[in-house]
Protein backbone atom coordinates (compact mmCIF):
# COMPACT_ATOMS: atom_id res chain seq x y z
CA UNK A 1 0.00 0.00 0.00
CA UNK A 2 2.94 2.32 0.66
CA UNK A 3 4.11 1.91 -2.93
CA UNK A 4 0.91 3.56 -4.17
CA UNK A 5 1.25 6.50 -1.81
CA UNK A 6 4.91 7.06 -2.67
CA UNK A 7 4.17 6.69 -6.40
CA UNK A 8 1.25 9.11 -6.26
CA UNK A 9 3.32 11.64 -4.30
CA UNK A 10 6.18 11.35 -6.79
CA UNK A 11 3.85 11.70 -9.75
CA UNK A 12 2.23 14.72 -8.11
CA UNK A 13 5.64 16.35 -7.62
CA UNK A 14 6.45 15.62 -11.26
CA UNK A 15 3.16 17.22 -12.33
CA UNK A 16 3.98 20.30 -10.29
CA UNK A 17 7.42 20.46 -11.91
CA UNK A 18 5.84 20.19 -15.37
CA UNK A 19 3.37 22.95 -14.54
CA UNK A 20 6.22 25.12 -13.27
CA UNK A 21 8.19 24.55 -16.49
CA UNK A 22 5.18 25.68 -18.50
CA UNK A 23 4.57 28.78 -16.37
CA UNK A 24 8.14 29.82 -15.53
CA UNK A 25 8.80 31.96 -18.63
CA UNK A 26 5.76 34.07 -17.84
CA UNK A 27 6.03 34.03 -14.04
CA UNK A 28 9.68 35.07 -14.07
CA UNK A 29 9.04 37.58 -16.88
CA UNK A 30 11.79 36.45 -19.24
CA UNK A 31 9.11 36.12 -21.92
CA UNK A 32 7.58 39.47 -22.80
CA UNK A 33 3.80 39.63 -22.96
CA UNK A 34 2.47 39.78 -26.51
CA UNK A 35 5.79 39.09 -28.24
CA UNK A 36 6.84 35.99 -30.15
CA UNK A 37 8.07 33.16 -27.98
CA UNK A 38 11.81 32.96 -27.50
CA UNK A 39 13.61 29.63 -27.85
CA UNK A 40 13.87 29.04 -24.06
CA UNK A 41 10.11 29.57 -23.79
CA UNK A 42 9.45 26.92 -26.45
CA UNK A 43 11.79 24.48 -24.71
CA UNK A 44 10.31 25.07 -21.26
CA UNK A 45 6.70 24.88 -22.42
CA UNK A 46 7.07 21.83 -24.66
CA UNK A 47 9.13 20.01 -22.04
CA UNK A 48 6.68 20.80 -19.26
CA UNK A 49 3.54 19.82 -21.16
CA UNK A 50 4.39 16.13 -21.76
CA UNK A 51 5.83 15.88 -18.25
CA UNK A 52 2.59 17.26 -16.83
CA UNK A 53 0.42 14.91 -18.91
CA UNK A 54 2.44 11.80 -18.06
CA UNK A 55 2.49 12.66 -14.36
CA UNK A 56 -1.25 13.38 -14.20
CA UNK A 57 -1.90 9.99 -15.81
CA UNK A 58 0.49 8.49 -13.24
CA UNK A 59 -1.36 10.14 -10.35
CA UNK A 60 -4.66 8.79 -11.66
CA UNK A 61 -3.27 5.27 -12.04
CA UNK A 62 -1.57 5.22 -8.63
CA UNK A 63 -4.67 6.52 -6.86
CA UNK A 64 -6.90 4.00 -8.64
CA UNK A 65 -4.44 1.24 -7.65
CA UNK A 66 -4.56 2.45 -4.05
CA UNK A 67 -8.36 2.45 -4.04
CA UNK A 68 -8.43 -1.09 -5.44
CA UNK A 69 -5.92 -2.24 -2.81
CA UNK A 70 -8.08 -0.73 -0.07
CA UNK A 71 -11.14 -2.48 -1.50
CA UNK A 72 -9.35 -5.83 -1.55
CA UNK A 73 -8.34 -5.40 2.09
CA UNK A 74 -11.91 -4.57 3.06
CA UNK A 75 -11.17 -1.00 4.17
CA UNK A 76 -13.29 0.51 1.41
CA UNK A 77 -16.24 -0.97 -0.36
CA UNK A 78 -17.71 -0.33 -3.75
CA UNK A 79 -20.42 2.33 -3.77
CA UNK A 80 -22.85 0.02 -5.54
CA UNK A 81 -22.23 -2.99 -3.28
CA UNK A 82 -25.05 -4.33 -1.10
CA UNK A 83 -24.72 -3.65 2.62
CA UNK A 84 -23.34 -6.56 4.59
CA UNK A 85 -25.94 -8.91 6.07
CA UNK A 86 -28.78 -8.07 3.69
CA UNK A 87 -29.89 -10.36 0.86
Amino acid sequence: MVKYIIGAAGALLGALAGAWLMLAPFALAYQSSGSDWADPTFVDFWTGLPLLVVCVVGVILYVSGLVEELRQRGIMRRPYAEPAGQP
